[in-house]
């Protein structure tokens, strides 16, 4: 299960890559635009996404049915979500080392915010399928956006992975809530 964990993470890795040293190109502008038309949409519900999330997909996570596999909706939910994020910005929101936990802390200053943003990442962290995980998370994003706050997309593919399995959510979840907390209280303490 881990090696498959790795796999998606890898895949995302090549494809943010890609799409980062192109971005300001016409082919990687065009790219970023049709991934983010599949936002809240399923893998393979919008023909011309195939490319964006399958192009040289390895054979492990691929589906052998019609329906999405784990990694492929982590994939796809990782990629659409980036495309988001990076619209109209010139610095990349891809930020190794980020993940969601600590990326939301950002939002917090004071008590009011983390009033206000805590139950956003928990309504992420207790999202019963994909689609309203995605339907959550990008809404997160959104405000992450605003204010410029970077995110690990190669770790947010790998966690939404874990994230469908039984016996990895609650890992998940619990890294999530200790990196929040991490960032929260380190803010806590600079405003002393």
């Amino acid at each position: 299960m881990t090696s498959l964990r790795g796999s998606v993470g890898s895949y995302v890795a090549k494809r943010i890559e890609s799409l980062t040293q192109t971005r300001n190109q016409s082919g990687g502008r065009a790219a970023l635009a049709r991934l983010r038309r599949g936002i809240g949409h399923e893998p393979g519900e919008i023909p011309m996404l195939w490319g964006e999330f399958l192009l040289e997909l390895p054979e492990e996570l691929r589906s052998r049915s019609s329906r999405p596999t784990r990694a492929e909706w982590a994939i796809y939910a990782a990629l659409t979500l980036f495309a988001m994020h990076q619209q109209g910005k010139e610095e990349t929101m891809h930020r190794k080392g980020i993940d969601l936990g600590r990326a939301t802390a950002r939002l917090v200053s004071d008590r009011e915010d983390q009033e206000r943003i805590w139950p956003r990442l928990n309504r992420v962290a207790l999202a019963c399928d994909m689609q309203e995980l995605n339907y959550h998370l990008r809404q997160l994003i959104q405000i992450l956006k605003s204010e410029d706050i970077p995110l690990d997309y190669v770790r947010l593919a790998e966690d939404l992975y874990d994230h469908q399995g039984e016996d990895t959510v609650n890992r998940v979840r619990l890294q999530w809530g200790r990196s929040f907390f991490a960032g929260v209280m380190n803010t806590d303490n600079s405003n002393d």
